[in-house]
């Protein structure tokens, strides 16, 4: 993979091949970003990933793995088919579908439960400029479960999600401050005009999250998350911790010469293997 496309591939791994909660930054991906994600694999001619989970059992993984997640993209780069299987591997539990227009942003996300029944659909309205402006989520019998409100500033950057229906376990208002160089370093969170929490983003030169803080209202420090790179800016190591220093958990990424993620390694608090997460990659010819 060339080296101007490593930055953004760790940022398009993270939104589609992630499925751990470990990463917790509030990763914004823009539709320049989300391009540039799909420009990367395209360059590395990518057809499909496979993720493969082991267990750790007396400090070694096991001997056998289960199916994790499966990606299908097509040769422009982007996600047309996510799969996740059931929790012992043994059979599909979801499946995602993309949809995307002519100008390759993403409008529809189809849901499909283990029963081959739509589970959900996610639908992306966007503005003549390009940005996301509405989503709505629909259930299995088609009825609106949730829409987000999406607002920008002057400079096409967004600063607000508003969620208007089907809010109870989730925050009611998301607002977005940011830098010089259009990076988000505050989040915060409302429950109509409440302050419920935020997180604050601290970046390195080259833009990339390195440390994440969240906080409550009273200011309390309550989560950090740490990220490393490597020199070519693919993420290396996530740390989490709770805001007293004591550590959650540790997640260790390994890639090939080629810059593609080949290995990701989860830690417990006592920094024990848990889990070895392998990619194996299909590419086209």
């Amino acid at each position: 993979m060339q080296q101007k496309y490593k930055i953004f591939f760790t940022v398009i791994l993270i939104f589609f091949f992630t499925v751990s909660n470990n990463i917790f930054c509030q990763l914004n991906v823009t539709l320049k970003q989300e391009q540039r994600g799909y420009d990367a694999i395209k360059a590395s001619k990518i057809l499909s990933v496979t993720q493969v989970q082991y267990k750790y059992s007396n400090g070694e993984p096991d001997v056998d793995g289960r199916n994790l997640l499966y990606n299908k993209f097509d040769s422009t780069g982007k996600c047309i088919h996510w799969i996740r299987y059931w929790p012992d591997g043994s059979k599909l539990e979801e499946i995602n579908q993309y949809t995307y227009n002519e100008k390759g942003y993403i409008t529809c996300i189809t849901s499909i439960g283990m029963d081959g029944h739509i589970d959900t659909r996610t639908e992306n309205i966007y503005d003549a400029k390009g940005n996301e402006i509405e989503t709505n989520k629909y259930d299995t019998g088609g009825a609106l479960m949730t829409t987000w409100i999406h607002k920008y500033d002057d400079k096409g950057r967004e600063i607000e999600q508003t969620i208007t229906k089907g809010s109870d376990h989730l925050p009611l208002r998301k607002v977005y401050i940011y830098d010089d160089s259009k990076n988000i370093v505050e989040t915060d969170y409302f429950r109509q005009d409440t302050l419920t929490y935020k997180y604050v983003t601290q970046y390195s030169k080259n833009n990339m999250p390195i440390k994440e803080d969240q906080f409550t209202p009273g200011e309390e420090h309550t989560r950090r998350a740490l990220y490393s790179y490597d020199t070519a800016g693919c993420l290396v190591e996530n740390r989490n911790s709770y805001g007293d220093g004591k550590l959650i958990s540790i997640t260790k990424y390994r890639y090939n010469e080629s810059g593609n993620i080949i290995e990701e390694e989860h830690y417990n608090s006592n920094e024990e293997p848990e889990s070895l997460v392998k990619y194996t990659y299909e590419y086209y010819k």
